[in-house]
């Protein structure tokens, strides 16, 4: 029996027509794992087939109730939640949205067994009444998918499901949909061949917003990792602009002393000393909400918190009637947050330009040369016909490949990179890691860099700090 069926359809003169040989579809039984490059928007497909968003050209058929599990929608509950922000200006007290009443929010009748069991599964039972704003990447995504589940979907859509979670995380997800499998159909929309899950019966390909292939798992595999093959070609790095502030390979970039982050009575991590000098590469480790990025926002100057802190950057040390501006020149930034938080729809091409003066959009006239260099960069990462397309137009991963270049197009002294890779197809993310080494290389930037995937690792990193050793 057919659980959910697409018909892929075409523009005749008058209607529409079926496309010979252009449907899928997903019988009970059958868990799916689709594959794409970053044009193949088969996030789109996903959102079409949960109803989320409507497409003319695909007609579906469904069984049963359909549930996903997306960054689309996770920014659509934080855009919700910034609007409720702007209105709640008029109030005395704030009321944020926490994670507890967005779970639930809709659900009737929640199963609170189930409820209570997802929570002590994913370590967040402590967190209902936090604000969901305020959880780590990998916390999200948990709290998601214990939505989705209360929703007791007959189809569970997972876009990019591994995504931020830390390995033990990873292994818990997978054990809760191979128990589920029996009765719930499952697509997973997947980057990395070793993310497939033993419970995966059948596999696809999909491009431009349509299925090109769909097989079984033994069959379909080959294809797919042929289709997902880089063809190795030779990256060079583009070149910077003007006089861009040198450190000395030796000299101190950053120094924390006793450093202590905690939100209430909650303490994210203490008595951290850490001295990074000009030429280590770091590698910051640890499982979801251990501080990795609270970390790093206490260095870039975007957690408050950094007042309170003994921190010397760049030869500056904090709170002495520094400028932000004086700390941000010399970074190049990119992390889950950031990406959330772009959401000016300039022109691409500006928004690579905008990594030269450290804004969100573009407020300055570009010089010839910056516009150059940054055509250089969008040439690079294979983006060149999307110069002059908005920004927030673009596909996930489309957007995350221009926020890299963004963060690299100055060679910063300090490139801070956290799950860079997030979202990413398999031969931009060899590109992404191919890129970052070439900057390394250079000896003008140092970088400090957060991944949970061991295969996406950068070789000149040889320093390492792990977070759980200043948890109190």
């Amino acid at each position: 029996m057919s659980v959910l069926r697409a018909e892929f359809l075409e523009s005749g003169q008058n209607n529409q027509v079926v496309i010979e040989n252009s449907y899928w579809q997903q019988q009970k039984g059958q868990h799916w794992a689709w594959f794409g490059n970053q044009q193949s928007h088969k996030s789109q497909l996903a959102e079409v087939l949960a109803g989320d968003k409507l497409n003319h050209h695909i007609e579906i058929t469904c069984d049963g109730q359909v549930q996903l599990v997306s960054a689309a929608k996770l920014e659509n509950w934080f855009e919700q939640e910034r609007q409720k922000d702007l209105a709640d200006i008029l109030d005395v007290v704030p009321n944020p949205t926490t994670v507890e009443q967005l779970i639930c929010m809709d659900i009737s009748q929640p199963d609170m067994p189930l409820y209570t069991q997802l929570l002590e599964l994913f370590n967040l039972s402590a967190l209902t009444q936090q604000a969901f704003t305020t959880l780590s990447t990998g916390q999200l995504k948990k709290m998601q998918l214990i939505r989705a589940l209360l929703l007791k979907p007959d189809i569970l859509i997972l876009d990019d499901p591994y995504a931020g979670l830390d390995t033990d995380s990873c292994q818990q997800v997978n054990g809760l949909l191979e128990q589920i499998c029996d009765e719930t159909s499952i697509i997973m929309l997947l980057d990395r061949i070793s993310e497939l899950a033993d419970f995966i019966t059948h596999i696809a390909w999909v491009k431009d917003t349509r299925i090109e292939l769909a097989e079984d798992i033994n069959r379909g595999l080959p294809h797919v990792e042929q289709l997902m093959h880089l063809q190795q070609s030779e990256l060079s790095l583009p070149q910077s602009v003007g006089e861009q502030h040198a450190f000395a390979v030796g000299s101190s970039l950053v120094k924390l002393t006793q450093a202590k982050v905690q939100f209430s009575d909650k303490v994210i991590f203490d008595q951290l000393d850490w001295h990074i000098i000009a030429g280590q590469h770091w590698q910051i480790h640890g499982p979801n909400g251990s501080g990795k990025s609270c970390l790093l926002n206490l260095i870039s100057g975007d957690n408050p918190q950094c007042y309170r802190n003994q921190i010397e950057l760049f030869g500056i040390t904090r709170g002495q009637g520094e400028s932000i501006w004086q700390i941000k020149q010399h970074i190049g930034y990119l992390t889950n947050q950031f990406h959330r938080d772009y959401r000016v729809n300039c022109k691409v091409l500006d928004c690579i330009i905008s990594g030269f003066y450290d804004s969100i959009g573009l407020y300055q006239t570009a010089t010839f040369a910056q516009q150059k260099i940054a055509r250089e960069w969008l040439n690079v990462i294979g983006l060149a016909s999307l110069a002059n397309k908005g920004f927030r137009e673009l596909e996930t991963g489309e957007q995350r490949m221009v926020l890299i270049a963004r963060a690299m197009v100055k060679h910063p002294p300090l490139l801070i990179l956290d799950e860079p890779c997030q979202g990413l197809d398999s031969i931009n993310r060899q590109k992404v890691l191919a890129l970052v080494e070439l900057l390394c290389q250079q000896n003008t930037t140092t970088l400090l860099y957060v991944s949970h995937h061991g295969e996406d690792k950068i070789s000149a990193i040889e320093h390492h700090l792990s977070m759980p050793d200043y948890h109190p």
